[in-house]
């Protein structure tokens, strides 16, 4: 086994800690329950005490989040010959430690918290250096310990996966349309799902810390601009209204600075990234609707320009969805230069050229046992590093397998003995866009999608690529 003169601690993202009630139930992510729709969002709110028990390292698929589970990352890193897994190594042997928090809190108080735990790590091992790697929200996290709490004195290095400087207009999205989970299939009123998962979102102090306050994001129906945090009538109360002028006070003082060496790695080229809004605004000001745009300028959930840090040491670009930079190989293959100390330089990852952009998706998140999944895949020219334009050509010959695969068992239930027989479909060709159906699963679960997609342009050698997606079959 290697030995490193460091250890790491890694922050997770938004949604990438377990919580757990008092009583020690899981509620954050246990979809089963979610999608019954009964006390789950009430319980969710905050500041309802849950307790923040360790790093999402399982699949997790629910309102607003689609988590892939950072258990590919601890094997990537045991890979490398870092002492990554806790269940495997006693504390003191860890080469690396996860941070888990209540990701629903204010991010300073997350910090403080971080700090504490970095403190007691060090007496773990003593003499070595201190890494970061923080993922989407953790690096505001990881950032404020830095630069406000005297963190810049004790970390040599910081490594940034999908981490925004300067948000995400999601959370916006989120918090004024919400999410409906695709829920109709269940029985329930998408409008007040929608509805409710929004007054979830308002009740966290984070959420607003994550609003883009450089980049204006947002006009209104005559096309003028509309700043969120001065046109505060998207809320519904005062304290929503002071955690917006918090967050506002927070992204100030957080600034761009970057106080140690920092390797930040982001994505592009991933539809469906929200990058900006329509709001129409009533003459009194109250806000009726927001209307989202859609581009491929970042990885689903950052967009590019928010993910690109100005004053970070190295910038590497890569096609990655935003929950999935631990199991993507070309970014996994930099950070293990990244780690074994060796010289890295501007990368940029190409699929199928960069004039193309391939898309590929199920229909829905989440289906019922006994329920065909769906699935979808397309191809198309990029119009501008934002937008997509024309759809594959005729003369472009593309064909997709997809095979659906057991990943693992729901919260709270046992893995199968046998895991289910992977099923497949050869997808084919409609109106420009390749489609399928998969057979239903008699299992409740999560199973992971494969789509192993050939393209074959006039006169060229084919190109080809596995893409991957989840799907959640519930009771």
């Amino acid at each position: 086994m290697a030995t490193f003169d460091y250890f790491l601690v890694f922050v997770p993202g938004y949604t990438g800690s377990v919580l757990r009630e008092p009583s020690g139930a899981t509620l954050w992510m246990d979809v089963a329950r979610a999608v019954r729709f009964d006390d789950w969002i009430e319980r969710m709110k905050y500041p309802n005490p849950l307790i923040a028990s360790e790093v999402l390292e399982r699949i997790a698929i629910g309102p607003f989040s689609k988590e892939m589970g950072y258990n590919g990352l601890w094997q990537a890193l045991e890979n490398y010959g870092m002492k990554a897994n806790q269940r495997k190594h006693a504390p003191a042997d860890l080469d690396v430690h996860g941070f888990a928090y209540d990701w629903r809190q204010d991010n300073r108080l997350s910090a403080k918290q971080l700090a504490i735990k970095i403190e007691e790590w060090q007496a773990l091992h003593p003499g070595k250096k201190v890494w970061l790697m923080a993922h989407s929200n953790g690096g505001l996290v990881a950032r404020w310990y830095l630069n406000k709490l005297g963190g810049k004195d004790t970390v040599e290095k910081l490594i940034l996966l999908g981490s925004p400087w300067d948000g995400t207009p999601k959370v916006m999205r989120i918090g004024i349309n919400g999410d409906d989970f695709i829920l109709r299939d269940w029985g329930l009123n998408p409008t007040q799902y929608r509805q409710k998962t929004a007054e979830l979102f308002r009740t966290f102090p984070s959420l607003y810390q994550l609003i883009p306050s450089r980049n204006p994001f947002l006009r209104d129906q005559n096309n003028d601009p509309v700043d969120p945090f001065s046109q505060t009538d998207w809320l519904l109360n005062p304290q929503q209204r002071g955690y917006l002028a918090d967050a506002k006070q927070f992204i100030a003082d957080l600034g761009d600075e970057e106080s140690v060496k920092t390797i930040c790695l982001y994505g592009r080229n991933y539809p469906n990234t929200p990058t900006a809004g329509t709001a129409e605004i009533a003459d009194n000001g109250d806000w009726r609707e927001v209307d989202w745009s859609y581009t491929i300028g970042g990885d689903g959930t950052i967009p590019t320009r928010s993910a690109r840090h100005p004053n970070a040491k190295e910038n590497h670009e890569f096609t990655v969805e935003h929950s999935s930079f631990h199991l993507h190989e070309p970014a996994l293959a930099l950070l293990e230069k990244v780690f074994q100390r060796k010289a890295t330089s501007g990368t940029k990852e190409i699929v199928f050229g960069e004039s193309w952009v391939m898309r590929f998706f199920p229909k829905r998140d989440v289906v019922k046992v006994g329920q065909p999944v769906a699935v979808w895949a397309d191809l198309h020219k990029r119009k501008s590093e934002t937008e997509l334009g024309r759809n594959i050509p005729q003369a472009f010959q593309m064909t997709a397998t997809v095979r659906m695969e057991w990943a693992q068992a729901m919260p709270g239930d046992d893995e199968p003995a046998t895991p289910p027989t992977p099923q497949h479909v050869q997808l084919t060709l409609k109106r420009g866009k390749l489609v399928g159906e998969l057979p239903a699963a008699s299992l409740p679960g999560y199973y992971h999608l494969y789509a192993d997609i050939s393209i074959t342009k006039p006169g060229a050698a084919p190109s080809r690529r596995t893409a991957r997606e989840l799907v959640a079959v519930v009771p």
